[in-house]
Order: C-alpha cells, then sequence, then structure tokens
C-alpha cells in the first residue's frame, strides 16, 4: 500500500467576473426549517463564473512542473479522485510519484458554484438522464425505449457501480467555453509552466489555451479530447509535446468516430509545422474494453502507469 506525504494541500478560486443585478425582485427566504426570514435583495452584485482548484503537494516532489487535472463536459474534478466502485483514481497515483497535483471544478461546475436564477451565460444548464452517458460514452450499446443497455465485450468499466457514476454528474451550460478558458488561463499563469492532463470538453479546453499560452505549458495529455483546437492556430502548439489517448469501441460509434476524424486533422496540422503528437489507440497497445472514461476503468492504474511513462520520455522532464 502506497502511503501519500504531503507537505502541503489547499483549494483556492481563479477566473470570474462581477456582475449586477438591477432589476431583480426583493423577498425573504428562510434559510433554515423554523428559523428567521432573511431579506434578499438581489439587485445588488455578484461574482460569477469563477473555478474551484484544489492543490496537493507532496513531500518529495518528481519534478518542478504541476500537473493539472481538468475534467469533461458535466463532470467536476472528482473524476480523478476515486472511481465508481471505490477504488484509487489518478490523482492518488500521481501523488505517489511525487506530482504536484491541481484538481479542477470549472466554471459553474461542483464547488466552482452557480447562480440557478441567472447566470453570465444565454442557455439553461443541461444535466444528462440517467442512461444518456451509457452510449455517450461508450460503456456498452442501449435500447433506451426498452430500458436495456448492454455493456461493450470486454468492457472495463465497473458497470455494476454505474449509479455512482450517475450521482456525481452535474449541470453544464453550453456557451460557457469562454469563461472556462479564461479561468484555465489564469491558472497556467498562476503555475508559470504546467503539465496538463485533460479529459474531453476539458482536452479542448487545454488546445485553444496552448495556443494561447504555448510557452507556458510544458506538455498535454489529450484523454479522447471532444474536439481539436482551431486549425489556423495549431503551429503555436509545435513544442508542446501531445499525447492523445484513445480507448476502445470507437468505430461501434458514428459520432466518436466522427470527431477522432476531425481532431486528427488538428493533430496533422500541429505536425506540419514540426510538433510532435503521440496519437494512441489503446486496444492496439494491448488495453482492451476502455470506456471514454478511461481513468475509471479497472484498468485505470494501467493507464495511468502508460502516461506516467510518456512523461518520463519527454526531454524537458530533466529540466
Amino acid at each position: 500500500m502506497n502511503v501519500i506525504k504531503l507537505q502541503d494541500m489547499g483549494s483556492f478560486y481563479i477566473g470570474g467576473q462581477k456582475i449586477t443585478f438591477t432589476d431583480k425582485e426583493v423577498r425573504e427566504v428562510i434559510m433554515t426549517p423554523g428559523g428567521e426570514p432573511v431579506k434578499f435583495d438581489l439587485n445588488n452584485s455578484f461574482h460569477v463564473g469563477n473555478m474551484y482548484v484544489q492543490y496537493y503537494i507532496p513531500l518529495e516532489i518528481c519534478s518542478k512542473f504541476p500537473l493539472l487535472l481538468w475534467h469533461g463536459g458535466g463532470l467536476t474534478g472528482a473524476v480523478y479522485e476515486s472511481t465508481p466502485d471505490g477504488r484509487k483514481g489518478w490523482l492518488s497515483y500521481f501523488l505517489t510519484k511525487g506530482w504536484m497535483v491541481y484538481n479542477s471544478d470549472a466554471v459553474e461546475r461542483g464547488r466552482a458554484g452557480w447562480l440557478p436564477y441567472h447566470s453570465i451565460f444565454s442557455k439553461e444548464p443541461l444535466l444528462f438522464p440517467e442512461y444518456y452517458p451509457y452510449k455517450l460514452w461508450r460503456i456498452g450499446e442501449d435500447d433506451y425505449d426498452n430500458g436495456n443497455c448492454t455493456p461493450y465485450k470486454h468492457s472495463k468499466f465497473p458497470i455494476e457501480h454505474y449509479d455512482n457514476l450517475i450521482k456525481q454528474l452535474v449541470p453544464s451550460w453550453i456557451d460557457s467555453h469562454e469563461s472556462s478558458i479564461n479561468a484555465y488561463k489564469e491558472l497556467i499563469k498562476r503555475n508559470n509552466s504546467s503539465i496538463i492532463i485533460a479529459h474531453s470538453q476539458g482536452a479542448t479546453y487545454a488546445f485553444k489555451v496552448a495556443e494561447e499560452l504555448p510557452d507556458q505549458i510544458k506538455a498535454i495529455i489529450a484523454i479522447e479530447p471532444g474536439m481539436g483546437g482551431d486549425l489556423k492556430n495549431a503551429k503555436k502548439l509545435k513544442n508542446i509535446p501531445i499525447l492523445a489517448l484513445y480507448g476502445d469501441n470507437i468505430k461501434k460509434s458514428e459520432r466518436w468516430t466522427k470527431i477522432l476524424n476531425r481532431t486528427k486533422e488538428y493533430y496533422d496540422a500541429i505536425e506540419k509545422s514540426g510538433g510532435s503528437v503521440d496519437v494512441v489507440m489503446l486496444p492496439d497497445e494491448g488495453f482492451r474494453g476502455n470506456s471514454h472514461l478511461m481513468m475509471m476503468d479497472k484498468n485505470n492504474m494501467e493507464i495511468a502507469e502508460y502516461i506516467q511513462k510518456w512523461i518520463e520520455n519527454q526531454s524537458f522532464i530533466s529540466q
């Protein structure tokens, strides 16, 4: 059993903006059943669009570059903390390797907080119905009309604990991208130079942030990115080593096949500019049955070890 010894841990909020309301009602609210009412005048200023970051500094540090964990859409940093069936997550793994780890809840997610009666976004938040992730994240095949879902053969997702995945889904705004990217940029600037492990939507944000701050990002590990960045800016990533990991059964998903093909255009543009992108299809490396949520799959530690070895092989690691 690996024991994690820390010299420091804590959290902070970053990003966001102040907004002021002038057309809201004044009302009284009872905060606790049986308690005294509190007058709420919503015609005031509020701070919204912030991001929550929790950091862990191990006693023995392996690198001066911190490791940033960015989650995907509809999720929070909890995806890296533990698996649905209670096993250790990537957060624990990389701490045992001596990494300074910064785990985030992106803008308007989880502990970042949100304003249900108004936000800086124009659309209502979306929350995945119970069985959407089953097919969307390639855990298995589905028949929504008849309520039948069948895991893919060799699936590594802990399907018997699927309910614990659903419990951690959070509302997600489809037009929060600019606010999220701005908060991530502030985090990068705060840490000076960082390595990013980013999943799905978070990986797309990593590419876009790298386009604006290429000198402050040492490497990107993209876990099934939801999309690439801007093709016209791809050349800006030419000095950033990139590992792009993809799980199993992508060919069985029309959506993920299209995503992969479009993202490969971005990878190709980076490489044509002199950059390096290692696109790894995990089944080709002997890892069978991985879903879109490979940090939760039963072989999550094997995938983490693969990432660790890739980082160790990069030239910047000795700097």
